[in-house]
């Protein structure tokens, strides 16, 4: 009966050992296939240091420009509010104006003055045009001009 025990534990050693070989060869193969996508098995000591440095210094970054970031929003929220509240009083102003320049005898005023700084606008494109196109005229006339002399030096023996 002992004997007949001892047979069973001694086969089920030799399952449990095959099991464990093949467990072992299927860590090997999942480990080599590790280190081939991720390119090793585990950091070295100055490896791992240089890397926790890193990733000390990117924090802090992080962190810097997290605290930039929200400068930056609290500055735009400002911005639009003051924004909203200037565009409201400038509604109000355009009114106060025209109620101003009624009082005064000069209404439409502000309306005039809006059409000359228009024209004025108009007029400097227009003399941006004039100057571009001169600028033309010029090299065209320079053209001409190289043309005939080089007409005149070609023709002259013959003269």
């Amino acid at each position: 009966m002992l004997t007949k025990k001892k047979e069973q534990k001694g086969e089920q050693i030799k399952k449990l050992e095959m099991e464990k070989q093949a467990l072992e060869k299927q860590m090997a193969d999942k480990e080599s296939e590790y280190s081939r996508a991720k390119g090793g098995k585990y950091m070295k000591r100055d490896d791992f240091r240089q890397y926790a440095a890193n990733l000390r210094g990117k924090n802090t970054q992080y962190k810097q420009m997290k605290k930039v970031l929200g400068e930056i929003k609290s500055e735009v929220t400002v911005l639009t509010r003051t924004r909203s509240i200037l565009e409201s009083r400038a509604e109000d102003l355009g009114d106060f104006m025209k109620n101003l320049e009624r009082k005064q005898g000069i209404s439409g005023y502000a309306d005039i003055e809006d059409k000359i700084q228009g024209v004025s606008n108009q007029k400097e494109l227009l003399d941006n045009a004039k100057d571009e196109t001169l600028q033309e005229i010029t090299e065209t006339v320079r053209q001409i001009e190289q043309e005939v002399k080089d007409r005149k030096q070609h023709l002259a023996p013959e003269i």
